[in-house]
C-alpha cells in the first residue's frame, strides 16, 4: 500500500483505516502515507533556499515565467541583452533545492520589451507576448524535457505598442493579450485569439476604456470562467482598476462589466494570480501614493456578461516594503499567495508569503531574502516567481545585478510541503513506533 487509492477506496474517503504507524503518533495528529505503506506524523518543513544556477550569462532585461504542467518545467522569456535584447526562452527543471536549464533559443530576432509567457492547456503549447521594433508580437512553441522548441511568430497589433500581458482561457480554449496601444492614446485594448502548435489567429481589436491605461495585466478565473483586466487608470486619477469580462457567443471578445477600483492611489506594476482555495483573484501592485510600498488585495467574482463584477477585500502591505519591481504566484500545496519582490534599499531579491482568509483579509510574513546580490533596477528586469505544485516549491528568477540571469528555488515554510497529495487523516488515538 503506497498510495492513497489503497489506503482509501473509491466511497471510503470517510472511514477509518487500520495502519502501521512509523514513529510515535499523538491522539489527534495529522498523518501522511509513506511509500512502504507506514503513516507518519505530517513535519513542518523549514523555510530555506538552494544554491542560485545560472540560465542567462548575460544581461537579462523584461522576463516573466510560467510553470508547464504537462512536462513539469519551469520556462522562462525574457529580452537578452547581451545578443541584441532578442527575444529568448530558456526551460528549467526543478529538483529538491536545485534548478537546472537547457540550452536557450532565440525565438525573435529583433530588440525585445516587454514579454509576458503563459500555458495553453488545449493544446499543451507555451505563448509569450511581447514588444518587438514597436509592434505587439507574439511567440508559440512546446517544452520536452529542458528544451524548447518554436512552432512560429506572429503579431496582434501593428502598430507602437506598450506593456502586454497575456493569458489563456480554459474554458473557452481562447488565448487573451491585453496590451497598453500607444499608438490610440495609450488606450487598454484585448484581443481573443485561437492558438495552433505554430500559431495564434487573433481577433479584431478591443476597447477596455477610452483613457490612457498602463500597466496591464489579465488573469484567468477558472471558478467563474471570466477574465479579469487589471490596469492604471490615468482617466481616474490613476487608479488601480480592473473589470470582468466574460467571453461572447462567437468567442472574439467579451462582454464587460462595470470597472471597479482596488486602490484608490496612484498604482504600478500590477501583476495577479488566481487563489484556487478561496476562489479569489489576488492582485500585487505597488502603491506610489504610499512611498512606493507593495500592497496585496484579495478578490471575488461574480455576475455574467455586463453584469459581472470583482468584489475586493482591504489590500495589505507586504511589509512595508518599497519596490520597483513584483511578481506573484499562487501556492497551491501551502494555500498562500507568493509574492517575489526587489527591496529598493539593498536591491536584493526578497519572497514574502501572503495568508488570505475567506473573508479576503491578507496577512504577509516578514520575508525571506533569495540572494544578497542585489538585482537590476530596470523595471521588470529583477525577479519573476513560478510555483511548481508538482515538487511543491517556488521557482525564483532573479538577475544578478546587471551581469547574468539566475534561478533559486525557494522552499515555503510548511506543514504539508508534498510533491504529490499524500494526506491520510486524522490519527483517533495515540499509536507507538510500529504499532497499528
Amino acid at each position: 500500500m503506497t498510495n492513497l487509492s489503497d489506503l482509501l477506496p473509491a466511497g471510503a474517503s470517510a472511514k477509518k483505516a487500520t495502519v502501521t504507524a512509523s514513529g510515535a503518533v499523538s491522539n489527534g495528529d495529522t498523518v501522511i502515507l509513506n511509500a512502504n505503506g507506514t503513516v507518519s506524523v505530517v513535519a513542518a518543513i523549514s523555510e530555506s533556499k538552494g544554491s542560485a544556477a545560472t540560465f542567462e550569462s548575460a544581461h537579462v532585461r523584461y522576463f516573466d515565467s510560467v510553470h508547464e504542467p504537462v512536462a513539469d518545467k519551469i520556462v522562462i522569456s525574457y529580452a537578452d541583452a547581451g545578443n541584441g535584447h532578442y527575444l529568448t526562452v530558456v526551460v528549467g527543471d526543478v529538483s529538491g533545492s536545485s534548478i537546472t536549464f537547457g540550452t536557450p533559443v532565440v525565438c525573435y530576432s529583433y530588440a525585445t520589451s516587454h514579454t509576458s509567457i503563459a500555458f495553453n492547456s488545449g493544446n499543451n503549447t507555451i505563448g509569450i507576448a511581447f514588444q518587438a521594433n514597436t509592434w505587439g508580437r507574439h511567440a508559440v512553441g512546446s517544452v520536452s524535457g529542458t528544451a524548447f522548441t518554436l512552432g512560429g511568430t506572429g503579431d496582434f497589433y501593428g502598430a507602437t505598442a506598450g506593456e502586454c500581458s497575456l493569458a489563456y482561457n480554459v474554458a473557452a480554449d481562447r488565448w487573451v493579450v491585453m496590451l497598453e496601444a500607444i499608438a490610440n492614446s495609450n488606450y487598454p485594448y484585448y484581443y481573443s485569439g485561437t492558438g495552433s502548435l505554430t500559431s495564434i489567429s487573433w481577433s479584431g481589436a478591443n476597447l477596455i476604456k477610452s483613457s490612457a491605461g498602463y500597466w496591464p495585466n489579465v488573469v484567468y478565473d477558472p471558478n467563474s470562467e471570466r477574465m479579469v483586466f487589471i490596469w492604471r487608470d490615468s482617466g481616474n486619477s490613476n487608479y488601480g482598476t480592473a473589470v470582468v469580462g466574460e467571453i461572447n457567443g462567437s468567442k472574439t471578445g467579451y462582454d464587460l462589466g462595470t470597472a471597479v477600483v482596488f486602490e484608490s492611489g496612484q498604482t504600478n506594476y500590477p501583476d495577479a494570480c488566481f487563489d484556487s482555495d478561496n476562489n479569489f483573484i489576488v492582485i500585487g501592485y505597488q502603491d506610489a501614493s504610499a512611498s512606493n510600498t507593495m500592497q496585496v488585495v484579495a478578490g471575488s467574482v461574480s455576475g455574467s456578461a455586463s453584469s459581472s463584477t470583482i468584489a475586493f477585500g482591504p489590500p495589505a502591505t507586504v511589509n512595508g516594503q518599497a519596490s520597483d519591481q513584483m511578481s506573484i504566484t499562487y501556492d497551491t500545496i501551502n494555500q498562500k499567495a507568493v509574492v517575489g519582490i526587489r527591496n529598493n534599499t539593498s536591491g536584493r531579491p526578497v519572497v514574502y508569503n501572503a495568508t488570505i482568509s475567506s473573508t479576503k483579509s491578507i496577512s504577509v510574513d516578514t520575508g525571506f531574502e533569495i540572494s544578497t546580490d542585489s538585482t537590476d533596477s530596470t523595471v521588470y528586469s529583477a525577479i519573476t516567481v513560478a510555483h511548481d505544485p508538482d515538487q511543491a516549491k517556488i521557482a525564483v528568477l532573479h538577475t544578478n545585478s546587471s551581469t547574468s540571469g539566475q534561478g533559486t528555488v525557494y522552499q515555503p515554510p510548511s506543514s504539508n510541503a508534498l510533491p504529490a497529495p499524500k494526506f491520510a487523516g486524522i490519527a483517533e488515538a495515540a499509536i507507538s513506533d510500529t504499532a497499528t
